[in-house]
């Protein structure tokens, strides 16, 4: 019986239906990149109005050069509700129905760094990597592929009437890869930004997200 809800909670769907995230251009540019002022996702015919919380750069240090690696802008269906506070943002987001967050990457990045910045991110926060929704989560990242120069990466996270949740991983050919959890899913992938940081990178982003930048 353990085993049948672990399969249920943890489903994962590959097929490539589509993911859109339209968004509503500002004024606003980070590094080039146009930030949004409000966005709408679509996924499985359902389309929710999403606000833009914040916005940031992701960097990175690489030997001894601090590297620009993408423009991350954060959108939630209940945004009224998110907490500027460090200590608060991350488990103020547990009141969104829908959260979306994009990034917009200025340089490629293989596959698998990609998963290992996530996986740094996720154990910084004691998130178990062998949850089987995480690991899941994880593994359709790697299988994403690298994230491309010039495109963008989206995670977006949704709460379903039965009470599980599901994040999807949209890649930067457009595939969307959904991934089911119990309750409380969407709040440990959200970490990898809004937590513990993992990195002095990590640390300025979410500091720009918070501040509403």
């Amino acid at each position: 019986m353990k085993n049948c809800l672990i399969v249920a909670l943890c489903f994962l769907s590959l097929s490539s239906f589509a993911g859109v995230l339209t968004s509503e251009p500002g004024t606003q540019k980070i590094e080039g990149v146009g930030i949004a002022t409000a966005a709408k996702l679509k996924i499985k015919d359902q389309e929710q109005a999403l606000t833009l919380i914040g916005a940031g750069l992701r960097t990175k240090k690489v030997v001894v050069v601090t590297v620009n690696v993408y423009v991350a802008e954060l959108f939630s269906s209940d945004a009224s509700k998110f907490v500027r506070q460090d200590a608060e943002a991350l488990n103020s987001l547990e009141v969104s129905r829908t959260i979306a967050l994009r990034m917009n990457f200025l340089r490629a990045v293989e596959a698998d760094k990609v998963q290992v910045s996530f996986r740094d991110a996720l154990v910084a926060n004691n998130v178990d990597l062998k949850d089987a929704s995480v690991d899941a989560f994880l593994k359709a990242v790697s299988a994403g592929g690298e994230a491309q120069e010039g495109k963008s990466l989206l995670v977006a996270s949704q709460k379903n009437a039965d009470g599980t949740e599901s994040v999807f991983y949209e890649d930067t050919t457009g595939k969307l890869t959904e991934t089911k959890g119990a309750a409380g899913f969407s709040k440990k992938i959200m970490s990898i930004w809004l937590g513990t940081p993992s990195d002095v990178g990590v640390e300025k982003l979410k500091a720009s997200l918070i501040k509403g930048q």
